[in-house]
């Protein structure tokens, strides 16, 4: 009788033991992605994931900040404002799972990365770049492909290789033209900079020459030749100048008058011819220059000098 006792708060016993080990499930949390170090006047896109749960949607925000130093969007993108810490808070809307990622923000006056180097590069040709932190050379740089005008495939405009025994510095070779983005990022502090890069048919700015004087039958004559890589909101002006007004052709307004807009290059083209009997005595100067949709230059000014015309008898 007592042997079957024992036995019975043994089984008791070793059902209650079962049910003991049953695991408890994991409470849903999120993982938080993204840089601890932004520079001022970056910014810098954060991830989030639910881990053991499922969240349709995510609230952004700050948990704390020192001085205004950033503001986060509701997409997770954070922009800088001022040197201090700003600690990112997002939240999940279905399992109340938060998590939180202090950042600092620093000014870059004070060790900013900066990457040297041509802005832009020809199809076909190569450019080195470089960066350093603070004005010397850091000790480990993470050179990264950003976005491009190729729409994801940016190996159709550029391809991007490591220079040998140098981590401070990057080749860009041009494939076809558009543009890249180019991040270096210091890995010892995760400071960085992006750098657009061009890739463009021909290097350098658009170089403009004029040249006026005599031409058939008895004309002044200007021949205008351009060339190198122009704009695509580029816009072409000529003026000429006598008795110290300045005058805008095709209109000869003394207002700022486009003679062209897209120009294109072009060789020795005549672009005005004026018979010599229309136009008093007097030194012509020509001036021709091509520029963007905000009236600054992106080409050389051209000029040329001509004395011309026909001498009024009284």
């Amino acid at each position: 009788m007592q042997s079957k006792f024992v036995k019975q708060v043994f089984l008791v016993f070793s059902a209650i033991m079962m049910l003991s080990v049953v695991p408890a499930q994991a409470e849903p949390y999120l993982e938080l992605i993204g840089p601890d170090v932004v520079q001022l006047g970056h910014t810098a896109t954060y991830t989030v994931t639910t881990l053991g749960g499922t969240d349709s949607s995510y609230t952004w925000g700050y948990a704390y900040m020192t001085n205004d130093a950033a503001t986060i969007s509701e997409e997770g993108v954070l922009t800088t404002t001022n040197p201090g810490v700003f600690c990112v808070r997002v939240y999940g809307n279905d399992t109340h799972a938060a998590a939180e990622l202090v950042v600092s923000v620093v000014p870059n006056e004070y060790g900013g990365v900066v990457v040297s180097g041509p802005d832009e590069v020809a199809v076909g040709g190569k450019i080195i770049l470089t960066a350093t932190t603070g004005g010397v050379p850091g000790s480990n740089y993470m050179w990264q492909q950003g976005d491009c005008s190729a729409s994801g495939q940016c190996y159709r405009v550029a391809n991007v290789a490591s220079v040998a025994g140098d981590e401070n510095a990057i080749e860009i070779e041009g494939v076809g033209e558009g543009w890249i983005n180019v991040i270096a990022t210091d890995q010892t502090n995760g400071l960085y900079e992006v750098k657009r890069v061009d890739i463009v048919s021909k290097v350098g700015k658009p170089q403009v020459r004029i040249n006026a004087g005599m031409g058939a039958y008895f004309t002044l004559a200007l021949m205008l030749k351009i060339e190198g890589n122009i704009p695509e909101d580029a816009i072409l002006y000529i003026a000429v100048k006598w008795d110290g007004v300045i005058h805008y052709l095709p209109t000869l307004s003394t207002t700022p008058t486009p003679f062209r807009t897209n120009p294109t290059e072009t060789y020795n083209e005549n672009v005005l011819s004026v018979p010599l009997v229309n136009i008093p005595f007097n030194k012509y100067t020509f001036y021709a220059a091509i520029m963007d949709s905000q009236f600054r230059f992106v080409s050389n000014l051209a000029t040329a000098e001509v004395e011309a015309g026909t001498t009024v008898s009284d």
